[in-house]
């Protein structure tokens, strides 16, 4: 089988304290940014276009969380969406193992930031296998209720796109490595039976 070709790119993370033109665009226009997304769907992994519109997609969606506007952030999910929370918050946080539709991902949202004071996340690299699949790998930091004991650690996620451009799957990992792989398998790669080496910029 061959090999899927993986594009890694580094990204910036936005700050937004409130609603960019590209958010106000994608509420008022869903169909409109559809159309958008679709042409891009149909270009290579890491071509200058769809480089450009996931990264600005991602980080608009990512600063919408941070300020807790979900109703911006989910205009990037489809309405059957499904999130999975990674593993070990499911069993040690008591989160659902699924979180199905825009309401359940508000929730998993909600219920999890609940435990934190400060809570924000970073988002850090993308690496794009092409068609409907991409991962994102970010940082989460923030205080422990109202503690103030600060906490960090990194995290990854793969998402799936139906044909538009929406999310129909989030799916959480802790480690970059085991995103990738998870990513390769998603998008139709070899089933390595060890983890990919490194964050190549491209594989």
């Amino acid at each position: 089988m061959e090999e899927i070709r993986i594009v890694c790119w580094d990204v910036e993370p936005l700050d937004r304290s409130h609603r960019g033109l590209d958010e106000r665009v994608a509420l008022a226009a869903p169909a409109l940014t559809r159309r958008l997304l679709l042409r891009v769907m149909r270009e290579p992994a890491g071509s200058a276009r769809r480089r450009k519109l996931l990264t600005r997609a991602l980080r608009s969606g990512t600063a919408a969380n941070n300020r807790n506007d979900y109703d911006s952030m989910l205009t990037g999910y489809h309405p059957d969406v499904e999130l999975i929370p990674p593993e070990v918050e499911t069993s040690l946080l008591g989160l659902e193992p699924v979180y199905r539709g825009h309401a359940g991902v508000r929730d998993f949202f909600e219920t999890w930031k609940s435990g934190f004071g400060d809570h924000r996340y970073e988002l850090r690299e993308v690496a794009d296998a092409g068609g409907r699949h991409l991962a994102i790998r970010f940082g989460l930091s923030g205080t422990i209720g109202d503690s103030g004991s600060k906490v960090s650690w990194e995290l990854g996620s793969v998402l799936t796109l139906d044909r538009n451009g929406l999310a129909v799957r989030h799916e959480n990992f802790r480690d970059w490595e085991e995103t990738l792989e998870a990513l390769r398998r998603a998008a139709g790669g070899l089933a390595s039976s060890g983890r990919p080496r490194g964050r190549p910029r491209s594989a």
